[in-house]
């Protein structure tokens, strides 16, 4: 028996909402009468049960083959990732018995050498070398073996401690030399590098540029010299710096009496009055600049030059 139009149009609405008719709805149907839309809670809980045993269907409806297949494709993935984990706990193994082998076994410091010092001898470095053989060469610590060396030995300026593969450590040394001579009560002198670290104490004569009119707290050979004043001794540093990094030839003699005056002796004969401890390097060379003009027409002047940040140069001769 054909469906009439009214009938068809009925159901094709109810499709529409993905719904399953039921009899309730057949009974509308015959009238040719679209069923009333339900809402409540119970309805969409019957609808949403449904939905979900019908997935179900569809995944327990797959062939044999299928399952197996999906099976398959599952443990490949599991079996995969099984042996990536595994590849990487053996590397990670590896490693960790290579370091452990590296530090305890290989490595073993056999030979100690020295070299570039004229001042002193290399049994006599290595015998001031901290580091021992047998110790291993990565676990060492070169930078308190070098200092060791460089507070033992004054005359050394930088021990610098290399690592040769397989069992060698190099002692390299740079020798130090007089910068500053300071003068004691006694006439004798102590000898400093251009860091105020001290050489030599009792020394007979001045080397380098004499520090005059200074007091100190503590002179130990091999470690830097402490003034009572700290305050001149970081005035001193200041002026030291300022030669060294404009290769000021002609001073022979600096000193400090407080923040605010500092002096520089040039050749022995003209002293700049420098006042407080800026600006040095340009004050310096004003100076400089004045006393070759000054030595044109007389070469043998001696005398005070102040020299301020201004441009004006005074000088008073003696």
């Amino acid at each position: 028996m054909k469906e009439k139009p009214r009938q068809k149009q009925a159901k094709k609405k109810l499709n529409n909402r993905n719904s399953k008719p039921s009899k309730i709805d057949d009974e509308f149907f015959d009238l040719g009468i679209e069923p009333p839309k339900l809402y409540r809670e119970s309805q969409n809980k019957i609808i949403q049960a449904q939905q979900k045993k019908s997935r179900q269907s569809e995944k327990y409806g797959m062939t044999r083959v299928e399952r197996r297949q999906r099976e398959t494709k599952r443990r490949e993935k599991k079996n995969k990732l099984r042996k990536t984990l595994s590849w990487i706990g053996a590397i990670l193994v590896i490693i960790a018995i290579g370091a452990i082998l590296c530090l305890t076994v290989f490595f073993q410091i056999n030979n100690i050498t020295s070299s570039g010092s004229k001042i002193y001898s290399k049994d006599k470095i290595i015998s001031q070398c901290i580091i021992q053989k047998g110790k291993n060469l990565f676990t060492i610590d070169t930078e308190s073996a070098a200092q060791r060396i460089e507070e033992n030995l004054p005359y050394v300026y930088k021990a610098e401690i290399k690592r040769k593969l397989p069992d060698t450590i190099e002692i390299i040394i740079t020798d130090a030399k007089p910068s500053y001579s300071l003068l004691c009560d006694d006439n004798t002198y102590i000898l400093l590098d251009d860091n105020f670290k001290v050489l030599e104490k009792g020394a007979q004569m001045a080397t380098g540029i004499v520090i005059n009119k200074t007091d100190i707290k503590s002179a130990v050979a091999g470690h830097k010299i402490k003034f009572k004043n700290s305050d001149v001794g970081t005035c001193l540093a200041r002026l030291a710096k300022s030669i060294k990094d404009n290769n000021f030839t002609e001073i022979t003699a600096i000193y400090s009496k407080n923040i605010s005056e500092n002096y520089v002796v040039y050749d022995n004969r003209i002293t700049f009055k420098l006042g407080n401890s800026k600006d040095l390097d340009s004050k310096i060379m004003k100076g400089l600049t004045a006393c070759d003009k000054l030595n044109d027409s007389n070469p043998n002047a001696t005398g005070t030059m102040t020299i301020t940040t201004d441009k004006a140069i005074y000088f008073t001769e003696e």
